[in-house]
């Protein structure tokens, strides 16, 4: 009898570690290029100056529920955007759990301009040579009221 409640002891300790102590923390570096031009949308000028802003929504486990922008680079005279930028950013992975979504947000900020943010996930893109080819094409921005306030 005593045997036996070891036994079913040792059965649950052995449960309960495989079921919980799988988990394992992963670091990753995801390395992005980001295209595209910054227009005017009422007159089709290039806008200079756009900020661009990296939120992690969907990568690390714990900066994702922040919601914190990185700045990551501006639109060239030209409108142009031609950005590369690394993510370094962490996961816990268990029997339980799944890979994270890996999305995120790319803001445009200019004060003349309505901010703009553009929902994304990596899947959507290209990937060649461990480097996320963001193509935004053409962003049309639209002129801020100029009664409201710059952010």
């Amino acid at each position: 009898d005593y045997r036996m409640i070891q036994r079913r002891f040792w059965l649950c300790m052995l449960m309960t570690l495989l079921l919980f102590g799988c988990s394992t923390h992963f670091e990753y570096l995801s390395n992005f290029r980001i295209q595209g031009e910054v227009i005017a949308q009422e007159s089709g000028v290039p806008v200079q100056g756009a900020v661009v802003f990296f939120t992690d929504t969907g990568f690390d486990y714990v900066r994702s529920k922040n919601m914190n922008a990185q700045r990551v680079g501006q639109s060239d005279s030209g409108g142009k955007l031609s950005l590369k930028f690394d993510y370094f950013w962490g996961e816990n992975k268990s029997i339980f759990t799944g890979s994270s979504p890996q999305t995120f947000i790319l803001s445009l900020e200019h004060p003349a301009y309505q901010p703009m943010k553009i929902p994304l996930r990596t899947t959507d893109f290209p990937a060649t040579s461990n480097e996320i080819q963001v193509n935004l094409g053409i962003v049309k921005l639209t002129t801020r009221d100029p009664t409201s306030p710059v952010r």
